[in-house]
């Protein structure tokens, strides 16, 4: 009898331990029915909960969210010093961070590194785009800190209906912009100016500088040299930009708004321009966000005959052809060291970045591709996988730092003019170089030197209202000090009428 007893309690006391361990949250003592709040750190709450939040309270009902806004720090391009006051009193437990601020914190020990939470979870990376976590690692000093759960790149897009009409090889994975140029050549440019075919374009008529700016970005180059703040555009590589851009521009391949007359800006017309989608441009770059224009275009634009669109990988700098630098993070999602609620945080990055949000996400063609490949290398019956096969190389889009007032409009004034001397042929491009780093440089300096004779008026100015606000203080106490030789003549009068009542 006494055994029975025993048993049944045994089994009592087995049954209470697995509902209680039911009840926890692995690995934490968090209950189920406890109601954990997380914050995250992003743009602005309303978007936050259209593009992650809202989907995520649908499968996680136990995790509140608060939006902790980090707008008015990217707005003003906070210091490092502020971002770090800004993390400390907030205590947020996901960070949303641009690749250099990702970069800082990493270095700085402020991320979770996430490969153990992904190995305790067996959380499945398969299907994220593999250069994207090498990159991240790279960015990491060879540990993960972050993910993202989408990216923004852009690819050669071509007619091939233009390229078999007129006997063009196909355009090909790699290719350099010396290469689409000689590619471009190969289209006619004497035909009538309304029907004629362009063999490279953009959503809108190139000038002459887009142009340059089109090309230049796929260098990596920069005009700066950021230790000296020196300009450093007499080199190599610029030479070849500006003469790749040239030899484009006078060979009459390019749409642009020299041989192209602009139409006004009316609605009705935003499509009429962008010649790839009508048909008349051979190549041009683009995000995937292009495919949907040319959906709309199809269905609502008359007289539009389709065609066979392709897609190749590119263009690339030809001193590391597999790999590209026309690609943007989307923004990264990091876990905050030491936040009391890691697995709940997680929780979130897991969903972000997942097979399910990407299926969902897959649905929509925009500006953005999705890191998870799987579900997003198709997208209304085109095929993405161009997007996808080179190598992310992320350096800096910023050609110069620390720019002082008034400088930009006179040195781009510049630039123009004597590229434009080039053209005209009133002077090589090796003299045009010359001159723009050497009067560059001397827009530069004075440019410098008047904003730091503007900071220092500034400094007098407030050196004389701090002396100003000192002799009002120095007044004040002389105040001051009169009023209390003012009180004790009083108390004075005072106690001697006090004393003459007390002889009365």
């Amino acid at each position: 009898m006494n055994r029975k007893i025993t048993i049944k309690a045994l089994l009592l006391m087995l049954g209470c331990l697995l509902i209680v361990a039911g009840c926890t949250r692995n690995p934490g003592n968090k209950t189920m029915s406890q109601k954990v709040t997380i914050k995250v750190m992003y743009h602005d709450e309303e978007s936050f909960f259209y593009q992650y939040g809202n989907l995520f309270a649908m499968k996680h009902p136990d995790i509140d969210i608060q939006v902790v806004s980090s707008r008015l720090l990217q707005q003003y391009d906070a210091s490092a010093e502020e971002w770090a006051a800004f993390l400390e009193q907030e205590q947020p437990d996901v960070l949303l961070l641009n690749t250099s601020r990702f970069e800082q914190l990493a270095a700085d020990g402020k991320l979770t590194e996430l490969e153990p939470l992904i190995k305790r979870d067996r959380y499945s990376m398969e299907t994220f785009f593999p250069n994207l976590i090498e990159l991240l690692k790279e960015k990491g000093q060879g540990k993960l800190y972050g993910l993202t759960p989408t990216f923004q790149s852009s690819v050669i897009y071509y007619n091939e209906d233009l390229f078999a009409k007129y006997g063009v090889e196909l355009p090909h994975d790699g290719m350099t912009w010396q290469d689409i140029i000689d590619t471009a050549r190969r289209f006619p440019v004497d035909e009538d100016g309304e029907t004629r075919i362009y063999g490279y374009g953009a959503a809108r008529p190139l000038s002459w500088m887009d142009w340059v700016y089109t090309i230049s970005p796929t260098y990596g180059l920069t005009m700066q040299n950021s230790a000296t703040q020196k300009l450093t555009i007499n080199t190599a590589g610029w030479r070849t930009v500006l003469q790749l851009a040239l030899d484009g521009w006078e060979s009459g391949v390019v749409y642009n708004d020299v041989n192209t007359k602009l139409s006004s800006d009316l609605s009705g017309d935003y499509y009429q321009r962008q010649l790839f989608l009508m048909g008349r441009v051979a190549m041009t770059s683009g995000d995937p966000a292009l495919l949907s224009d040319m959906k709309v275009v199809q269905d609502t634009v008359e007289g539009i005959k389709p065609f066979k669109v392709g897609m190749a990988a590119g263009p690339v700098d030809p001193a590391v052809p597999d790999q590209t630098r026309d690609i943007w993070l989307g923004g990264i999602f990091s876990l905050h060291a030491g936040s009391p609620n890691t697995d709940e945080a997680w929780e979130f990055m897991k969903f972000v970045h997942g097979e399910d949000y990407a299926r969902i996400k897959s649905r929509t063609l925009n500006h953005n591709l999705l890191s998870r490949m799987n579900d997003s290398m198709d997208a209304q019956g085109y095929n993405l996988e161009a997007f996808y096969k080179l190598k992310p190389l992320l350096g800096s889009s910023v050609m110069m730092e620390n720019v002082p007032p008034g400088f930009n409009e006179r040195f781009w004034e510049l630039f123009d003019s004597e590229v434009t001397f080039v053209r005209e042929k009133k002077k090589t491009l090796d003299e045009a170089l010359l001159t723009i780093e050497t009067e560059g440089q001397a827009i530069w300096d004075q440019a410098a030197k008047e904003e730091e004779l503007r900071k220092e008026k500034e400094r007098e100015k407030e050196g004389e209202k701090e002396k100003e606000r000192e002799k009002e203080k120095e007044r004040e106490k002389e105040k001051e000090k009169e009023r209390e030789k003012e009180k004790e003549k009083e108390k004075e009068k005072e106690g001697e009428k006090e004393k003459e009542k007390e002889g009365e």
